[in-house]
């Protein structure tokens, strides 16, 4: 029925290693959110600003810049939301695990899975491009940052699906009694 631990590592308690990932996660997705507003930002003011004139391009050129650093605007922006919802999920997981909430766990169980997958898939379609455009170093640091990242994200989710499964069980005993 799917790998169960004990403990989490260090050999600190389910609990406890569910509320640090819950911290952690929601920290650094914090700091990454910001980073993106900001970045998105600056490539907006970049865009916009009258260089143009101090440099020699043509018009095409600098419509082709302003349409990148348009198109990569938006996608920071994307971004952006995609690590406000990380932090609210993050938040969950952490409250739901001081609180001992199932329920807030289990959302965070499954906005993890989806969020996995889909990250695995996107590094999949990176390393394809980057092989088949013969940029091979780019490839296999694709390919190994997926490994890296999924044997890591893969250990957290069994981590706190285990301290939910532990107090599920709890419950229905609790229930019973």
């Amino acid at each position: 029925m799917g790998c169960e631990v004990e403990q989490c590592c260090c050999g600190c308690s389910l609990k406890t290693g569910s509320m640090v990932i819950g911290i952690v996660e929601a920290v650094l997705c914090g700091i990454s959110l910001i980073m993106a507003i900001i970045a998105s930002s600056a490539i907006s003011i970049l865009r916009d600003s009258p260089w143009e004139e101090n440099i020699n391009a043509t018009k095409e050129e600098i419509e082709d810049f302003q349409s990148a650093m348009s198109a990569l605007a938006i996608l920071l922006i994307v971004v952006a939301v995609i690590l406000a919802v990380q932090v609210v999920f993050a938040i969950l997981l952490a409250c739901g695990a001081g609180y001992e909430k199932p329920s807030l766990i289990k959302s965070w169980i499954i906005y993890s899975i989806v969020y996995f997958v889909v990250t695995v898939i996107m590094y999949i379609v990176i390393a394809s491009i980057a092989f088949g455009n013969n940029q091979s170093g780019s490839g296999a640091q694709s390919l190994v940052s997926c490994i890296l990242g999924s044997a890591l994200k893969i250990y957290y989710i069994i981590v706190v699906r285990s301290y939910h499964l532990q107090l599920t069980r709890q419950g229905a005993g609790r229930s019973i009694s």
